[in-house]
């Protein structure tokens, strides 16, 4: 999935990407954007991340969490290109290696589903 559509930017970005992994080489560049399916959740104040590649998912779905402040009645998921749902022990580094795309980046969608209730 293509998140900027204009070509200098896109390139930028490239550029930007390749800088960053040549600054940080333990990390890698994750875009966390809300799913466009989802109205349960809100926006993300910054859905750009430098992550370490040994992170597992369930310890990124924590920060994201946080930075959500979401209450413990509302479940989140994860998809990869808004297809595949990663498994919580994967690490972010294995997950960018086989989903990134074509500008090196690993997009994450989140969505929430309200299944526990209010207690």
């Amino acid at each position: 999935m293509d998140i900027i559509s204009n070509k200098e930017k896109k390139e930028k970005l490239r550029e930007s990407v390749i800088k960053m992994r040549e600054r940080y080489p333990g990390r890698v560049p994750v875009f966390i954007l809300k799913s466009h399916k989802d109205k349960l959740l809100p926006d993300i104040n910054c859905n750009k991340f430098i992550v370490p590649e040994d992170i597992s998912v369930t310890n990124l779905m924590a920060l994201v969490r946080s930075r959500l402040s979401l209450g413990s009645e509302v479940s989140m998921f994860f998809f990869i290109n808004e297809t595949v749902i990663p498994c919580g022990s994967d690490t972010v580094g294995n997950l960018y290696n086989t989903y990134k795309n074509e500008d090196n980046i690993l997009l994450i969608y989140y969505c929430g589903e309200n299944v526990f209730g209010n207690l």
